[in-house]
């Protein structure tokens, strides 16, 4: 683990950011930086007297939340991914890494499409399972080709039965493609999405599963 930099604290409002440029200052030059990769930077706090907190030695204080908990709002370790141009076609097989929404078991695979339009990606042959659903509309994603953020309008995209005809949004800020859902990868075959899913459709039952992510990877 290496450091990237000091931030010295000025209010209850400091901001921690990392350019690109730092981070590879860090890891030996810009060629070191993988286009559609994750990186997790780890913050460590110094008091005036000298201690130090962070996630080795601060726990969740037998279940205070005080780290992962969303009382305290803390910031011990953040994400980021180094985003590239998203460029189509990305059809074909993905493997499922992660499905809050258990249509999918981890390692099924699935089929994702391009289209209909350009920047967008089909994911109706992913949502809804077919041993469990049926598809209403097709669940699409929309893509910024600068930077693969992907953006989710509100879709009634499948019916359960049982009133479970469920909608997908995508859970970030609102754009004019929708709301952001996470990101599409073309550089990396890696699909990652938070949509929220609820059974909001004609005839549901209200049922909210909330954020819920769906990650794929590309075989």
């Amino acid at each position: 683990m290496e450091k990237v930099k000091t931030v010295n604290y000025a209010s209850p409002q400091t901001t921690i950011t990392v350019t690109g440029a730092e981070l590879a200052t860090v890891l030996g030059g810009t060629s070191a930086i993988q286009p559609g990769t994750i990186y997790t930077f780890y913050n460590r706090i110094t008091t005036k007297s000298g201690k130090t907190y962070d996630v080795n030695n601060t726990g969740n204080n037998s279940g205070s939340g005080l780290v992962t908990g969303f009382y305290y709002h803390s910031a011990f370790s953040f994400s980021a991914y180094v985003v590239c141009p998203f460029v189509a076609p990305i059809a074909g097989t993905y493997i499922v890494l992660q499905d809050d929404w258990a249509d999918w078991k981890k390692n099924d695979l699935v089929q994702v499409t391009d289209g209909p339009g350009p920047n967008q990606v089909n994911l109706s042959q992913v949502y809804p399972n077919p041993a469990y659903g049926t598809v209403v509309k097709p669940l699409i994603v929309y893509v910024d080709p600068a930077t693969g953020t992907a953006s989710i309008p509100k879709t009634n995209f499948g019916n359960y039965g049982s009133g479970y005809n469920m909608t997908a949004v995508g859970t970030g800020a609102k754009n004019a493609s929708g709301y952001v859902a996470g990101y599409v990868f073309s550089c990396t075959g890696y699909i990652t999405l938070t949509m929220e899913l609820k059974a909001d459709g004609p005839g549901g039952n209200g049922y909210d599963a909330g954020p819920t992510k769906l990650i794929l990877q590309k075989q």
